[in-house]
C-alpha cells in the first residue's frame, strides 16, 4: 500500500497507523528526554552536594584551626583572670590563709609548733592574720600558694597550679 504525504489523500486507514506511529514517538522520546533531564538532575546533584560537603570540611578545618590558633591565648586569659580572682578573694579576706592552713593541719593531724608555713614574698603583705602559725617568705613557693612543712609530712597547696594542670588534662582529653 502507498503513503501519502497529504492526510488527505491517504486512504482511510493509512491516517490512523500514521497518528499512532507518531504518538508512539512522541512518548518514546518524551520518555527519553525525561530519562536524559532525570540524570542530568541527578549528576548537578551529586556535584553540588560533593562542593557542599568540601565547603563544610573546610568551614570545620578552619574553625578548628581557629581554635588551635586561640586556645593558648585563651588559656592564658583565663588564669590571669583567675589569678586576679584569687588575689581579690584573699586580700579581702585574708583568713581564709589561715582556714586553709589550719585544714590542712588537720588533715595531716600534726602539731602546730612543729609547722613552717612558706608564701611567696609578694604574698605577705596582705597575710596578716594568720593567727599563731608563722609565715615566711619563699621565693620557690608561686605566687597565692603555701608550702607547710613538718618533720615527717609537707604539703604544697597551688590552685592556679592545680586549675593549670586540670586545664592541660581537659586539652588532651584525659578527663
Amino acid at each position: 500500500m502507498a503513503t501519502f504525504a497529504w492526510p488527505a489523500f491517504a486512504p482511510k486507514g493509512a491516517t490512523a497507523d500514521r497518528d499512532g506511529l507518531l504518538d508512539a514517538e512522541r512518548a518514546k522520546a518524551r520518555e527519553e528526554g525525561y530519562a536524559q533531564g532525570q540524570q542530568q538532575a541527578l549528576a548537578e546533584q551529586a556535584q553540588t552536594k560533593a562542593s557542599m560537603v568540601a565547603a563544610l570540611q573546610e568551614l570545620v578545618a578552619q574553625r578548628d584551626r581557629l581554635a588551635a590558633d586561640h586556645q593558648a591565648a585563651m588559656t592564658d586569659l583565663l588564669f590571669k583572670a583567675l589569678e586576679a580572682l584569687l588575689r581579690v578573694e584573699l586580700a579581702t579576706n585574708p583568713k581564709v590563709v589561715a582556714s586553709l592552713v589550719t585544714e590542712g593541719l588537720d588533715v595531716l593531724n600534726t602539731k602546730l609548733a612543729a609547722v613552717s608555713v612558706r608564701a611567696n614574698p609578694q604574698d605577705l603583705d596582705w597575710m596578716h592574720d594568720t593567727g599563731d602559725i608563722e609565715v615566711v617568705a619563699d621565693d620557690t613557693v608561686p605566687v597565692g600558694g603555701l608550702a607547710v612543712a613538718m618533720p615527717d609530712k609537707s604539703v604544697e597547696f597551688d590552685l592556679l597550679g592545680k586549675l593549670r594542670d586540670y586545664a592541660a588534662m581537659a586539652d588532651a582529653g584525659s578527663c
